[in-house]
């Protein structure tokens, strides 16, 4: 949290990582992922974390690049565009 807002007040660039599976199937570890995710400028993960956040949150897909786009339409925190 103080890293993405810190990069918020000084208009940076704030990069996170989907990490591993598991942390998307943890409930409390999915809601700061995606309390995180509004500030968030570059999301990076491979398939199968991908296919796994999809799964966790109930979107019944396991095609990557559709679950990509819909990551990227978060809408996000601040002045980011």
């Amino acid at each position: 949290d103080i890293a993405s807002e810190k990069m918020l007040e000084k208009k940076g660039t704030y990069c996170l990582n989907l990490s591993a599976p598991f942390i998307v199937q943890v409930p409390p570890f999915r809601a700061q992922l995606e309390k995180l995710l509004p500030a968030t400028d570059y999301l990076f993960g491979n398939e199968t974390e991908a296919q796994a956040y999809a799964e966790a949150v109930g979107w019944e897909t396991t095609d990557v690049e559709f679950i990509a786009t819909r990551l990227s339409l978060v809408p996000m925190k601040g002045d980011k565009a």
